[in-house]
């Protein structure tokens, strides 16, 4: 017999759980945007499996969230490092090119 999705239980696993998913995020994502949506996505993979009837933990938002950020990682644009104003003034007075 089908049960009808537990959304109280869900909630309490997305309170217990959001902050430590979007640390993780966050560290692997820069663009605190991006990271923000990521995790709103994985929640929303994690209710799309309690409504199929599957049970979702913290293993399994964690595994949504891996995934997500396997493929975005490869498609963001890394910004360059800024240079360090010292760097320059090393150079201009040793003469070196950059």
């Amino acid at each position: 017999m089908f049960e009808p999705p537990r959304k109280e239980e869900f909630l309490d696993l997305f309170d217990v759980c959001v902050d430590g998913l979007f640390s993780r995020c966050h560290s692997r994502v820069p663009d605190r945007a991006e990271a923000i949506a990521l995790v709103e996505e994985t929640f929303m993979r994690g209710w799309n499996e309690v409504v199929k009837g599957n049970k979702v933990g913290l293993r399994e938002l964690l595994g949504f969230l891996d995934e997500l950020v396997a493929v975005y990682a490869p498609l963001s644009v890394q910004k360059p490092a800024m240079r360090s104003p010292v760097s320059y003034l090393g150079r201009a007075r040793t003469g070196a090119a950059s």
